[in-house]
């Protein structure tokens, strides 16, 4: 399947910054988790504390995700504006919260075909002309590697570039990108919907609609192994120049 390329860790660090499992019937502030989930990912994390009275929710649940270490105060002239409000911003456990599943946990081997099919869905993403950037670097890390009889989720970071060969650049990559994202019958809520669609089709299509995966950006991935080393398994791309990449990760955050 790939390179594996595994180092010691301390498993009780480690199951602190893998991504959470969530129990669905939990509350936070008398809110459901999910829902308190899914505005903070709608906000990108980033939200003024009106925010929360004006969707309908205790303005309590700010102290509450401040309590929990879920989020911080922004300080400083350009973290203020004429409302008067404070605004928060997420911590890392924040976005570990935000990434966080409640998927009914799976038995390793249902998993295993899950990742084979990973790997077949990367193969297609890489040579069809209908997706406008490819799949460079691909890992699977998290309870997976560990192993046991169930695990929660499916960790996979991965690396994408633009397949400019065949879809050229600048005006020509923005023209490809509007045809397809109108031809897959796309409705843009924001310019950004539409300048994104290439990496978010991809993203759909990993994901293929399985609450079990869980996917990361590559540099999530490094950041994660520059704070603890993770063992991890390659699904595509360099396992070497992988581990070279965490190496400088660590030297430039320890300088």
């Amino acid at each position: 399947m790939g390179h594996p390329a595994s180092t010691a860790v301390s498993w009780k660090r480690l199951r602190k910054q893998m991504t959470l499992h969530l129990d669905s019937k939990e509350k936070i502030a008398s809110v459901p988790v999910l829902k308190v989930r899914d505005t903070l990912f709608r906000w990108c994390g980033c939200f003024r504390a009106d925010w929360l009275t004006d969707k309908g929710l205790p303005a309590r649940l700010c102290d509450e995700l401040l309590t929990r270490g879920y989020i911080k105060k922004k300080i400083g002239p350009r973290c203020s504006d004429h409302s008067g409000f404070d605004w928060f911003d997420l911590t890392d456990m924040g976005r570990q919260f935000v990434r966080a599943s409640a998927a009914p946990r799976i038995k390793l081997s249902s998993a295993a075909k899950t990742v084979e099919a990973l790997g077949r869905r990367i193969e297609e993403i890489n040579t069809s002309d209908e997706y406008m950037v490819r799949v460079t670097e691909a890992v699977i890390f998290g309870s997976y590697i560990r192993g046991g009889d169930r695990i929660g989720d499916i960790d996979f970071a991965f690396r994408t570039e633009r397949k400019s060969e065949k879809f050229g650049t600048n005006s020509d990559w923005d023209r490809a990108t509007e045809k397809d994202f109108r031809a897959c019958g796309r409705i843009a809520k924001s310019f950004l919907d539409e300048l994104s669609w290439p990496d978010m089709k991809v993203r759909l299509r990993l994901k293929n609609r399985q609450r079990t995966i869980s996917l990361h950006v590559m540099d999530e991935f490094l950041a994660l192994q520059r704070k603890s080393a993770t063992p991890f398994t390659v699904l595509m791309g360099d396992g070497e120049q992988i581990l070279t990449d965490i190496q400088q990760r660590k030297l430039a955050f320890n300088d």
